[in-house]
């Protein structure tokens, strides 16, 4: 779901340190934990918060079955298997959310509380509970929550470790912890709250005009989710016009502060659908493999659900009622990010920074606060002023981008003051507006054909989704859902003038998104590439590189009779159209350039490379450092390195930049031909050169040792693996991953820190529609203990390309065993 260069904030948090007075009392703990931890047996258990007898069925990788005799005991159960392999995460997700971490982690963490307490996703859960939610929902989440408390009172003694390392209790689960760590998913998945910010500084220091030359198109030839559609978006493009806006804004703002003597100083997913055949009758095979961030526990938790209302099994958010990926015995779905442009800074004039009144149309306006206090660890408190314009907070107040105590691990800017440092921002986004996902994926569970799975989707709102969807009788089909800014003039990349009514958006636009079902191509596919060709609409500009797409284009063009089998072959594709596009650049102007013995054996290596990013590869390993090299090279013309790496945060930015600008060198190099030629082969050719210096000194002086595997590891580590006496446990390596961000096998590496694998497939999902089994995987296992035999179970079989096949029956087999009995109390 999220793009492969999302900043996913949710884990990189949990990568945090710990403060060594926390890990003296917890490496204690864990000791005990470890002395006294045995696996616990099958359990019965009376409770009033079930209605009949529900029974909780394991495999032998702890995947469970969940049967009940009414759609809330379903639910209820699925709360208690949530808890019970995944509370710790649960509880540390929606802390995240509702800013409550310094509570368990220190005063370092004050920092981050107050940005997502500023964000408000906490309170938007608390409004959209009591405001929104359809009764269904509602009840759902009612049962859900009981299902969650009833394993937190049952297991006061028998916690996961981290609540003893941290010397904490969790406290009750609520209804609109669910909601919050929806939002805060949506939050995780939203690129332009990055992007814009890189761009608008950018902009203010250098002039609109480089700003929007750092902007990508999209290749009018490269696959587009809905394909010749008449209500499909155009992007704005580079129209310096709408930018010039911003220039003025800025230099309004900086008269004005001037006049009151203030002195203020960059993931993606893979899903597609195609018609088959099977023993002479219509069928349809569909693959997911969103890309996050990747770590332990795993991201998704595997579940299969049978209630009178639902016979489902797929993947959930733990903490998350619904299934957002899966199938039943008549359709299955997938989704990816529409990567929307979902949120807009605005510039608030005021007569000082910490004024409380701006100026909106011409008048004065008071801004509405609201005190919030942070708990500290150690029985301190923060009381922290969240200041709000309507719905937007104004988000300056506590932006990572100017936090030095930030764990996002957005790059800092050295050179000069951030954007929120020198002017007072808001926020809109789509997240603020009142929606009801959950109502909207009951109704995906439910369905019954392609006219039920679109209704029930016009009730989601955030994160913008491109939900695939597939039946038993051969149709195949993809709804993008979510809500769209109405936005008024301006250019969406930049900040706008919150003084200004002309620029506020004029409200949220539902189901204007098209749609594409049983095409002539006989599938369908999204790869975070381009949702439409056109439109009156502004939806983004913030595609991934068109190459996964075009790569599943091919794959699935070539062919007639498509089995679960070969959708598995395809998600582990490791060709690279981009590095071949970019290598046709590149290779005639490094073949003009003086090169010696080592730097032509280096040439000869891309020359004759196939464009298979496999872990193997010597010519992997070089075009990569390569590639690293030249964007830097090639962006430092006009940026210093800071503000190159602020704009590199959402990778994709760069990325799809890049060969535009060295096909078309006067739109970055220079204005003048002749220099921009010059300065473009100067930058390819110093960046070849580094590169092979940097492998020669940091891998192996010889060329053909180099192996992308060995350069690209991946690192799977739970949040306290940062403690030296745990790592052993909580911390699992890989070298044998190949594939980069523009292969169907995502393996991408993070400019800011190349070449660590960051961003995987963090699950996949593959169901033929008229088989009985759905096959599955993770990069980890369904455990969250790490002493469970299930906490990494399933690792091996993923890094080797292997996928679990479970059964879609209602009834399990008699392998599966029958862990947790759930009785109604007399």
């Amino acid at each position: 779901m999220q793009t492969a260069h999302t900043p996913a904030t949710v884990s990189r948090f949990l990568a945090a340190v710990i403060t060594l007075a926390v890990i003296a009392a917890s490496i204690l703990a864990f000791g005990i934990w470890l002395a006294f931890r045995a696996p616990a047996p099958g359990e019965t258990l009376m409770t009033n918060a079930v209605g009949d007898t529900v029974t909780i069925w394991r495999n032998e990788f702890g995947i469970p079955h969940i049967i009940a005799r009414s759609d809330d005991d379903a639910f209820c159960a699925l709360g208690y298997s949530h808890a019970a392999d995944r509370l710790w995460q649960m509880d540390l997700y929606r802390r995240i959310a509702r800013g409550q971490l310094a509570e368990i982690f220190g005063e370092d963490f004050v920092g981050t509380d107050a940005f997502f307490r500023t964000l408000s996703l906490g309170r938007i859960a608390d409004e959209v509970l009591l405001s929104t939610l359809s009764a269904e929902s509602k009840r759902v989440l009612a049962a859900y929550t009981q299902g969650v408390n009833l394993f937190i009172e049952s297991h006061r003694k028998d916690l996961p470790f981290e609540f003893g390392a941290l010397s904490y209790q969790p406290t009750p689960w609520r209804e609109s912890d669910c909601l919050a760590i929806g939002r805060l998913m949506a939050f995780d998945m939203s690129m332009s709250f990055w992007s814009d910010l890189a761009l608008g500084e950018i902009a203010d220091r250098y002039g609109v005009a480089r700003a929007l030359a750092l902007i990508p198109g999209y290749p009018s030839t490269a696959p587009t989710v809905v394909p010749n559609s008449r209500n499909t978006q155009a992007t704005l493009g580079a129209d310096s016009s709408l930018g010039q806006l911003f220039e003025r804004a800025c230099q309004q703002y900086a008269h004005a502060r001037t006049q009151v003597g203030f002195d203020a100083l960059g993931s993606g997913s893979n899903c597609w659908a195609i018609r088959t055949v099977s023993d002479g009758k219509p069928d349809a095979v569909l693959a997911n493999d969103p890309h996050l961030v990747l770590g332990l526990p795993s991201r998704w938790y595997q579940v299969h659900l049978t209630s009178p209302s639902y016979n489902v099994i797929g993947a959930t958010l733990p903490g998350i009622p619904v299934l957002l990926i899966g199938r039943s015995h008549a359709h299955a779905w997938g989704v990816t990010n529409v990567m929307l442009d979902d949120c807009d800074y605005f510039l608030e004039r005021a007569d000082s920074p910490n004024s409380n009144t701006v100026l909106i149309g011409g008048r004065p306006t008071k801004l509405c606060i609201r005190h919030d206090t942070i708990a500290i660890r150690g029985g301190k408190v923060r009381i922290i002023a969240v200041r709000m314009v309507g719905k937007r907070p104004i988000i300056s107040d506590a932006h990572p981008a100017s936090l030095g105590d930030s764990l996002i691990s957005f790059p800092r800017l050295r050179s000069a003051p951030s954007l929120p440092e020198r002017y007072m921002l808001s926020l809109a986004w789509t997240g603020y507006e009142p929606s009801d996902e959950i109502r909207a994926m009951l109704g995906v569970m439910r369905a019954k054909s392609w006219a039920d799975f679109r209704a029930a989707l016009r009730w989601w709102g955030a994160p913008a989704l491109n939900i695939t969807y597939a039946d038993a009788a051969g149709n195949v089909g993809i709804q993008p859902a979510g809500f769209v800014p109405r936005r008024g003039a301006g250019n969406p990349n930049l900040p706008l003038p919150g003084w200004d009514t002309a620029y506020s958006w004029r409200g949220i636009l539902r189901g204007v998104l098209p749609a594409v079902y049983n095409p002539a191509t006989g599938f369908v596919l999204s790869a975070n590439n381009k949702t439409a060709d056109s439109s009156s609409i502004f939806l983004s500009n913030l595609w991934e590189p068109s190459s996964r797409a075009e790569r599943i284009f091919q794959l699935l063009s070539m062919q007639r009779t498509y089995t679960e089998r070969d959708a598995q072959r395809d998600q582990l594709d490791l060709k690279s159209p981009y590095a071949e596009q970019l290598l046709r650049l590149v290779l005639p102007i490094l073949e003009r350039s003086s090169l010696d013995s080592l730097g032509r054996r280096a040439l000869e290596l891309l020359r004759t490379w196939d464009g298979y990013m496999l872990p193997s590869s010597p010519a992997s390993a070089f075009y990569s450092i390569f590639l690293e090299r030249l964007m830097n090279v090639a962006f430092r013309v006009h940026l210093r390195q800071d503000e190159y790496l602020r704009y590199a945060f959402i990778a994709s930015l760069p990325l799809r930049r890049l060969p535009e600008i060295l096909a078309r060198p006067t739109e970055w190099f220079d204005r003048d031909s002749a220099t921009a030629v010059r300065l473009r082969d100067k930058a390819i050719a110093q960046a070849f050169h580094e590169a092979i210096e940097h492998g020669r000194t940091r891998i192996d002086p010889e060329l053909q040792k180099w192996r992308w595997g060995q350069v690209h590891q991946l690192v799977l580590a739970h949040p306290m693996a940062s403690v030296a006496a745990y790592r052993p446990l909580l911390e699992r390596r890989l070298n044998s991953i190949g594939g980069d961000a523009t292969t169907v096998a995502n393996g991408l590496w993070r400019i800011p820190k190349p070449f660590d694998l960051s961003v995987g497939a963090s699950l996949r999902f593959v169901a033929r529609l008229r088989d009985t089994v759905v096959y599955t995987i993770l990069p980890g296992g369904v455990s969250g203990n790490p002493l469970s035999s299930n906490f990494a179970d399933q690792l091996t079989l993923w890094a080797n390309g292997g996928l679990l096949a479970v059964p879609i029956a209602p009834v399990p087999p008699p392998s599966w065993t029958k862990a947790t009995v759930l009785l109604p109390q007399q």
